[in-house]
């Protein structure tokens, strides 16, 4: 791997933040999250509701927010890629598959390190709470959500390398599909017991457990921190070979067809 064609390619991708097309959504949709369920979270207290349940509720929004945003960080590379008709043009350089997955997580870090202290700073402004309540434990927390989020996103560029346009709405509706079985919106328990069983399975299922047990029970979260993170370890390995195949098949039958 060559660190200047990581670069290279990063640099690209953040410079078009500068768009407003490409920035607004970016900062738009968390803002709207954290300040409807920040709004609910304060309803639900003046009814009579834990106050710590709220806590838990505004961060786990807050944390959501990374793994949205790393999967559409890189699922969105890709599709402005295929958009423009240079999907064929990067390929062709000496840039390698490697490089360019290695790019689009260097971007995701980036832009989810500024959404971090965007989200930190509406949570203070309008609610007065810190993020700072959890301590050194934001950093594992986002670290782990992150990585989540680099998996969806691996896994939705692969059916966009092989379908190309035809599917591109997967880039947003892949995530959020997941987040139904996450535990972010509500506890797990409110689910019927199998999907509760099926949950399990997924990392931030357990990255949102452990913020639950750091705020409601004052306990180090070590063994869902540890399962999250041996879950994200697996995941993001099962889809580094399924993305690699993706696009061996699809560069294999032309990446040019994927504007199509």
């Amino acid at each position: 791997m060559k660190w200047h064609r990581i670069w290279g390619i990063t640099v690209r991708h953040l410079v078009q933040f500068a768009d407003f097309n490409k920035l607004s959504p970016t900062l738009y949709w968390p803002f709207c999250d954290i300040l409807i369920f920040g709004y609910l979270s304060i309803g639900i207290i003046s009814e009579g509701g834990s106050n710590t349940s709220s806590l838990v509720l505004l961060f786990s929004i807050v944390f959501w927010q990374f793994v949205n945003r790393a999967n559409l960080c890189i699922s969105l590379d890709l599709l402005e890629e295929i958009w423009a008709s240079n999907i064929t043009n990067l390929f062709a350089t000496p840039l390698t598959l490697g490089e360019w997955i290695a790019a689009t997580f260097v971007d995701a870090v980036i832009v989810n390190i500024f959404l971090l202290l965007f989200c930190a700073a509406i949570l203070y402004l309008v609610f007065g709470v810190s993020m700072l309540i959890l301590g050194w434990w934001i950093l594992p927390f986002f670290i782990l959500t992150l990585l989540s989020g680099f998996s969806i996103g691996l896994f939705t560029t692969s059916f966009l390398l092989m379908w190309g346009n035809q599917v591109q709405s997967l880039a947003w509706m892949v995530s959020w599909g997941f987040a139904l079985f996450s535990g972010v919106f509500y506890p797990l328990s409110t689910l019927p017991h199998w999907l509760q069983t099926t949950s399990r399975v997924l990392p931030f299922c357990h990255t949102f457990e452990a913020i639950s047990v750091l705020l409601k029970q004052q306990q180090a979260p070590w063994n869902h921190v540890f399962t999250s993170l041996v879950f994200n370890g697996l995941y993001l390995c099962l889809t580094l070979i399924i993305f690699s195949a993706a696009f061996a098949n699809g560069k294999r039958k032309g990446l040019s067809r994927l504007r199509d």
